[in-house]
């Protein structure tokens, strides 16, 4: 009896053991993603103070503006003063030689230094009105600005998860394609596996050598669309390798752009350069075709509707989409 109950006991002892071990696994895995979701917060924000920075330095700029206006307005004011108090003193030196019209004479210099200090204050007060509605302007084209670059931020963010969405959907068609094939021999040219062409490449053999050069001469005679896609020397050989490596191209493609410094035309410019050399161009032209013939952002006639030269021939193709997200987000 004894024995038995010990037997369940250690059953049961055994059962609590491998749970505990799934759990410390969960615990892992959990503490993984809480470590993920830091970094993201982390580069958020990263972003965040960023433009807060550069909303800093655009508002002092506008102070120091605004004040070297105020103090130009106050100058013109004390040197139009200094010239009337130098007139009204030659005025009082001329009435005290020529006692006979002093009188008449200083008070006709008196009416003109008047008129003319009239005249000066008010030139100044419109002046100083005038800077005013230009500051009033250049705020307002701010806003407008501002508000035009969060509009397209969310038209770009809403792009990037449709595109997102439509590659995961294409390729978990193209698994079950896969997996649909029951072709065994090697030169099978079955639809699944010919959309399926594009893995990182292993280790050839000289015979596989030989049949790469046969396939050459005859995809030689394809449309010019799939011969000029561009193939990497060397790629990587597995997936998380490629998975590893795509961030840094998304790096190396940020430090290339030039600095903004609060510029939005040159913001659009580095969000519209990054998504020809990130995206894969076929998905970018098909995205962005409503927004541009070109497949770009189209820029409003203020800040300016060039885009930048560039040969779309030397672009990389196979990008992740994913990766391009935290590279806008930090050259915005």
């Amino acid at each position: 009896m004894f024995g038995k109950k010990a037997k369940e006991l250690g059953l049961l002892l055994s059962q609590r053991n491998a749970e505990n071990e799934q759990l410390k696994e969960r615990l892992k895995e959990l503490e993984a993603e809480v470590a993920k979701l830091k970094e993201q917060e982390e580069l958020v924000v990263r972003s965040l103070t960023d433009a807060n920075r550069t909303a800093k330095r655009i508002e002092d700029e506008a102070n120091e503006q605004r004040d070297r206006l105020l103090a130009d307005a106050d100058q013109q004011v004390k040197d139009a003063e200094e010239k009337i108090s130098s007139m009204l003193a030659q005025a009082d030196e001329d009435a005290a030689n020529v006692r006979k019209d002093a009188d008449d004479y200083s008070e006709n210099i008196r009416t003109d230094a008047n008129i003319y200090v009239e005249r000066t204050i008010i030139a100044s007060q419109m002046e100083v009105k005038k800077r005013k509605d230009v500051m009033a302007e250049l705020n307002e084209l701010l806003k407008k600005t501002t508000d035009y670059l969060s509009e397209q931020t969310e038209t770009f963010s809403s792009m990037l998860k449709s595109v997102i969405e439509d590659n995961e959907e294409q390729t978990e068609e193209l698994c079950r394609d896969i997996e649909k094939c029951d072709c065994s021999c090697e030169e099978c040219e079955h639809p699944c596996k010919a959309q399926a062409a594009r893995p990182p490449k292993k280790a050839k053999s000289e015979d596989d050598e030989d049949e790469d050069e046969e396939s050459e001469e005859g995809e030689a005679e394809e449309p010019a669309e799939e011969a000029a896609e561009p193939v990497a020397e060397d790629e990587p050989e597995s997936q998380d390798e490629a998975a590893h490596m795509e961030p840094d191209i998304a790096a190396e493609a940020a430090e290339e752009l030039p600095d903004a410094a609060g510029d939005p035309a040159q913001v659009m410019k580095n969000i519209y350069y990054l998504q020809r050399r990130v995206i894969p161009i076929e998905n970018t032209d098909r995205v962005f075709s409503d927004a541009s013939p070109k497949g770009g952002v189209t820029f409003p006639d203020e800040l300016g509707n060039e885009e930048p030269e560039e040969d779309e021939s030397s672009l990389p193709h196979d990008r992740k989409l994913g990766d391009i997200v935290s590279v806008v987000i930090s050259a915005s």
